[in-house]
């Protein structure tokens, strides 16, 4: 035994239709037992949450530029936090690249990543800094120039430290 018409709905898109057709050409949209679902709980918990999801990611994508301390960022988890007269390593390079210091001043080489890192230095009056995957070192120069160093475990891993009188 069929539903009477009344009781046969459908769902479609976000409306409802009845089996009731229109009653005449021109009639309108209320006429055809057609009605717009209103969102439910379920529906504003979902918008909540998607809102709430693109507000974390917009904060997460950061802020700073490589000229302000603790900017930077990108490419490979550089930037961070690093401190004043330091380099800091991240999984592939140094940040920041290069620093200026005054003689006699301590700078110290942070490995903030789980990657082994060393620091050789290619002309600097100072002990290379050996291989290790966590911790700080601290080299003092006291003869000014500009000294080249790298890391020998990952090509291209490059800084120049300049000490000035």
């Amino acid at each position: 035994m069929p539903l009477p018409k009344s009781r046969w709905r459908w769902r479609y898109l976000g409306f409802y239709f009845s089996g009731r057709q229109p009653l005449a050409a021109g009639a309108s949209i209320a006429d055809c037992g057609v009605a717009r679902v209103r969102g439910g709980r379920m529906r504003k918990s979902f918008c909540l949450f998607g809102g709430l999801l693109l507000l974390l990611s917009a904060i997460s994508c950061g802020g700073g530029d490589a000229t302000s301390p603790g900017g930077g960022g990108g490419g490979g988890g550089g930037g961070g936090n690093c401190a004043a007269n330091s380099f800091c390593m991240s999984t592939q390079e140094f940040f920041p690249t290069t620093l200026t210091v005054q003689v006699g001043t301590p700078v110290t080489w942070t490995n903030g990543s789980s990657q082994t890192h060393d620091v050789i230095f290619t002309n600097a009056p100072v002990a290379n800094i050996p291989a290790h995957s966590s911790g700080s070192n601290v080299r003092t120069i006291n003869v000014a120039g500009s000294y080249d160093f790298h890391c020998d475990f990952h090509p291209g891993m490059t800084g120049t430290l300049t000490v000035t009188p």
